[in-house]
């Protein structure tokens, strides 16, 4: 069996694309997997890391703005979508499975032209353009949360599945993973990031509760991904702060997230429903912080629904500076 999957933009649209197909290569180690993903797309690397093939087209995101410029991108999507043609062509898939993000749109829907059965898997509880476009023709819909079938004309198609994680996060022990990081017995982890790219906001946010709060505790260990775009700058401007100082540890990005979470005592991240998934499968208390540039506000969507049920703790952008320290402090007390 041949099972081709594309999505991509950011890693939340690859995270559960990996899992699924981890779980059908354990499964059945004579499928053949293959990965359509974005030119030059940084999540390339991450499918590469876990042993499977990526082909490219050349695709970018619409803004979310009438301008010139999405002109240009609707013209360089029409002609990915021959692109990804000529690959399906070659790899003669049995399947096409998307996971949502812009990237899956030329591909699914040169399956869809070519009659290949295709599945759209749509993680967040509104789904994203792609996914609502796709899903009209799409053989099955599967969704991450129950209740979002109402974002769909077409009922027929829809699966409430949930959302698949990498087994890692249900295999490694808090034990092995804090030895494997260097975290002391009595040690609190802090660990954040704002997602695979990072953002200027929380970075500010998180390097300013670094000098007040974190360096300042003994029992605190805090490691920051900032993203790589951000991480030289960063690196300059605190040089002070994080020379030597091994309780406060900069990245400019988390290769191995299950070690890093099973490890954590305390997690401050935005809400993509990968990440808020990969929380709930690791157990760590948690402090969301919805990206508000997002379409349809889904992160703010996505963490409503743990903080309701007091499972974390969420504070929009705009109150960073004046919440942060303060919802750290509480659940720092919580382990202490």
């Amino acid at each position: 069996m041949r099972i081709l999957f594309t999505g991509g933009g950011t890693v939340g649209h690859i995270s559960p694309a990996i899992a699924i197909a981890e779980y059908i290569r354990k499964q059945d180690k004579d499928t053949e997997i293959l990965f359509v993903g974005r030119e030059g797309g940084e999540e390339n690397r991450i499918i590469e890391k876990h042993g499977f093939k990526v082909k490219t087209v050349k695709i970018e995101g619409l803004k979310r703005k009438i301008c010139i410029e999405n002109i240009k991108r609707i013209f360089t999507a029409m002609k990915s979508k021959k692109s990804a043609k000529e690959i399906l062509c070659d790899f003669k898939p049995d399947a096409v499975i998307g996971t949502g993000g812009y990237v899956s749109w030329p591909t699914v829907s040169a399956a869809i032209k070519l009659k290949i059965p295709t599945a759209m898997h749509e993680s967040n509880t509104t789904p994203g353009f792609a996914t609502k476009l796709l899903s009209k023709k799409c053989t099955k819909v599967f969704l991450g949360f129950k209740g979002s079938e109402k974002e769909f004309k077409r009922k027929d198609n829809l699966i409430v599945s949930g959302n698949p994680v990498n087994e890692k996060f249900l295999q490694t022990s808090k034990q092995e993973a804090r030895k494997k990081l260097g975290i002391k017995d009595g040690e609190i982890l802090i660990s954040s990031f704002g997602g695979s790219g990072g953002s200027s906001s929380i970075n500010r946010a998180v390097m300013k509760l670094m000098e007040s709060n974190s360096k300042n505790n003994k029992r605190i260990v805090h490691i920051h991904s900032c993203g790589k775009k951000y991480y030289d700058e960063l690196s300059k401007q605190h040089k002070k702060l994080l020379k030597n100082n091994t309780s406060c540890r900069l990245k400019a990005f988390i290769h191995d997230m299950p070690e890093l979470l099973s490890a954590s005592d305390i997690v401050i991240s935005r809400c993509g429903a990968m990440t808020l998934s990969e929380i709930s499968a690791a157990g760590v208390s948690a402090i969301l912080i919805p990206s508000p540039n997002v379409t349809n506000n889904h992160q703010y969507k996505n963490a409503e629904l743990l903080s309701k049920k007091d499972a974390a703790i969420m504070i929009e952008e705009k109150d960073l500076d004046d919440k942060l320290a303060h919802a750290v402090s509480l659940l720092t007390d919580d382990h202490m």
